[in-house]
């Protein structure tokens, strides 16, 4: 049975696998050099970004295993959207090698209802351009591009 709920420090190490094999699986479609990421330093960074008030992550279980997680956070949104706030999805990771249908769609809910109880009603979420189920999950889903954003070398 699948279960979605906030996730607490005891879950980090459940789910650092599955961001770590996203992003490797990212950076080789990207050709993108990102940096060797230890695991203490994500789950430090996942343990800041799970005590503030404008962040979460939700992590999706299936008994003990981790299936999946999502992270948003709020931020002001630009002038002229027409709201004061935006809750923007930074991380969306899922389980590749076991399917559970329905499961990503719960983690969104789930998320909306974070962002809800907070009075954020409007939704932005980051992608890798090059994440081919991720943009087809995110048009099916009804969402439409919006901004671009690019990286200027240093």
């Amino acid at each position: 049975m699948i279960i979605i709920r906030e996730a607490v420090q005891a879950d980090f190490p459940l789910l650092f696998p599955l961001w770590y094999e996203n992003l490797a699986l990212t950076g080789q479609a990207d050709r993108f050099q990102y940096a060797d990421i230890s695991r203490e330093r994500w789950l430090h960074t996942a343990s800041l970004w799970s005590q503030s008030p404008d962040h979460v992550i939700l992590g999706m279980f299936d008994g003990q295993d981790a299936a999946g997680f999502v992270m948003g956070e709020i931020r002001l949104a630009p002038p002229g959207l027409g709201v004061d706030t935006l809750g923007v999805i930074t991380e969306f990771v899922v389980d590749a090698h076991n399917y559970r249908g329905g499961a990503a769609r719960e983690m969104v809910a789930a998320l909306r209802d974070w962002f809800s109880e907070r009075g954020v009603s409007q939704l932005a979420v980051m992608m890798p351009r090059s994440s081919v189920t991720g943009q087809a999950f995110w048009r099916a889903y009804g969402s439409v591009e919006w901004m671009q954003l690019l990286w200027v070398k240093s």
